[in-house]
């Protein structure tokens, strides 16, 4: 837990500290949700494929329910499916990045639109970690080793975290519709735009992982 604490604590700090631009952390967020969807919808034959489990997550965390169809996706391979939804993604990226009218605001809202992502996940993972502590505690009693059990179905859970969090700020960056009357509140010591507005789908910017 010590360990998960400093990667976490660490690369906030990164985040808070960046002043020149959250691009690429942000495009490789998007970069990885999108691969992790793509590949849980494509592991069997590919007459079996789930492409309208990945056309429902596009609609829902990337583009508009009419800029995607099941057939745009039909007759691809996973890798073409990856790269149509990575292109919409860049594309929408880039939108936000004009509607902001500057590097400087598109820094302070993706600074925004992670720290809270982050703490958020990271609150809900130290409670989780706390009954995975007490279960493993029990399970003692079966003979099993309650230190090796906690220590890898933590890991576990840490890295279904990471994945969670980028999934989140994957949905509420291309989801959300930019104001114009921004407003700056002060977000853990840094001058952050308020700029997430209202999800195209819900006023709630939370997700189950």
């Amino acid at each position: 837990m010590r360990e998960q604490r400093e990667i976490i604590y660490s690369q906030r700090l990164q985040i808070i500290n960046e002043d020149q631009s959250l691009e690429k952390v942000t495009k490789g967020m998007i970069r990885r949700t999108i691969h992790r969807v793509v590949e849980s919808h494509t592991l069997t034959d590919q007459k079996e494929w789930n492409l309208e489990g990945i056309v429902d997550f596009a609609h829902n965390s990337i583009c508009a329910p009419d800029e995607l169809s099941i057939s745009d996706l039909e007759g691809k391979s996973a890798a073409e499916i990856e790269g149509i939804l990575n292109e919409k993604a860049m594309e929408i990226y880039k939108e936000k990045q004009e509607q902001l009218n500057g590097d400087n605001q598109m820094l302070e809202f993706e600074k925004v639109v992670i720290l809270r992502v982050v703490d958020r996940k990271w609150t809900d993972h130290i409670d989780d970690m706390d009954q995975l502590r007490q279960s493993v505690g029990l399970r003692g009693y079966a003979q099993i080793d309650p230190l090796t059990e906690y220590q890898t179905e933590g890991y576990e859970r840490f890295q279904q975290m990471i994945a969670a969090i980028d999934y989140d700020v994957t949905r509420i960056l291309m989801k959300s519709q930019i104001r114009q009357n921004l407003q700056r509140e002060q977000i853990q010591g840094v001058r952050s735009v308020v700029a997430i507005g209202h999800d195209r789908t819900s006023d709630d910017d939370s997700e189950k992982a």
